[in-house]
């Protein structure tokens, strides 16, 4: 196994590649470097993670990539990377019955709730330091993630014209999508 995950939990690593996408730029003067992470196959993930502060390791100088990633972490991390959307309402602003008031992550995991990040184990407790499955994880990002508003398809028209069906002869082929003859580069 290559270090991604366990068969019941999802390490840092891993979370940080399939959740987020690289990007190219260049590291900010004040962005931590790990020491555990370089040659890593997330490499370039945990550190567009570290880039966008969405992350910042441990005060030992590591990010600890195969390391299992517990609730109150994944919840630190979505917190970090997500902006606060729909919202859930904590019952009467209460924090889970197994996490104390001065509990680093406490922050965190409420608008981790209110996101729709995470919830709660029947019993109303949250139990920070268990580990993320896999399935936990990917199903809460999916599920938020499918709230998103999905992209609208294109409208039918002219081939070869930006006119609307509506305003085509009845003898014109109709297309959905534009035809390119020759990949174009995409401008910035």
């Amino acid at each position: 196994m290559l270090g991604l995950v366990t068969t019941t939990s999802v390490t840092l690593g891993a979370i940080a590649a399939v959740t987020f996408p690289i990007h190219t730029s260049v590291a900010a003067p004040n962005t931590p470097r790990f020491s555990d992470i370089q040659g890593y196959w997330a490499e370039p993930f945990i550190q567009t993670l570290a880039e966008q502060n969405i992350i910042a390791g441990y005060l030992d100088g590591t990010f600890r990539p195969n390391q299992p990633m517990s609730r109150d972490e994944f919840a630190a991390i979505v917190q970090s990377a997500f902006n606060q959307a729909d919202e859930r309402q904590l019952a009467s602003g209460s924090v889970y019955k197994d996490v104390p008031q001065g509990y680093w992550a406490v922050p965190a995991i409420e608008e981790a709730y209110e996101m729709g990040f995470v919830q709660a184990y029947p019993d109303g407790s949250f139990r920070p330091q268990q580990p993320v499955t896999k399935a936990s994880a990917l199903s809460s990002l999916a599920q938020t993630w499918r709230r998103s508003p999905l992209p609208q398809p294109p409208q039918p028209r002219c081939c070869g014209s930006r006119s609307p069906r509506s305003s085509c002869p009845s003898h014109a082929p109709l297309i959905t999508r534009p035809i390119a003859l020759k990949p174009q580069k995409e401008e910035r």
